[in-house]
């Protein structure tokens, strides 16, 4: 994920996380979580100083448990991001919990036919459902306009988006789903 200075790349290996490297190919691990908590979802908000974004949980039989958003600083040094957890996420339904950030938001698919755009200063989120034969197949854009998710016949498995949905922000009212 593009950032100032370099790019901040998910850690894959046992201890998870994520660092961040340079332009100059230095890099420094910038967040370990706790515990036996994973990061398996993560985003950088660059409209909002390039703060981290991420999803973060306890893998238990192929399934995540305790998944929690968070945002944090920028930073470059080794573990200079300092978690603020932004709200609970009440279930993902062994869903893959993708997700993008952008503009203070984040764009997450919380099941194969939910997504939720939360507002990374509060907690607070509204919630969009996909048609009765659809399912959202990918987390695409959200800004203060827009909210664009890649959409997938559910005949099909979902596996590849057919097409791509567009809501328009002004338009969903206030948020509904208050933080936990």
């Amino acid at each position: 994920m593009a950032a100032k200075g370099g790019a901040v790349a998910l850690d894959n290996s046992s201890t998870q996380g994520f660092w961040f490297v340079s332009l100059d190919g230095s890099s420094a691990r910038i967040y370990t979580p706790q515990g036996a908590n994973l990061v398996f979802s993560a985003d950088v908000d660059n409209t909002n100083a390039d703060s981290p974004v991420w999803m973060e949980g306890v893998l238990a039989n192929f399934e995540y448990k305790n998944v929690a958003l968070y945002t944090g600083q920028y930073a470059t040094t080794a573990n200079g991001v300092v978690p603020k957890r932004v709200t609970g996420i009440a279930s993902l339904n062994n869903y893959g919990g993708f997700m993008v950030a952008n503009s203070g938001t984040a764009l997450l698919l919380t099941s194969p036919t939910t997504a939720e755009v939360v507002r990374l200063s509060d907690g607070w989120a509204w919630s969009l459902t996909s048609e009765a034969e659809d399912v959202w197949s990918e987390a695409v854009w959200v800004d203060n306009q827009s909210v664009w998710l890649g959409v997938a016949s559910a005949k099909s498995g979902g596996d590849l988006s057919d097409g791509i949905v567009r809501f328009d922000r002004t338009k969903l009212g206030p948020p509904t789903i208050p933080p936990s």
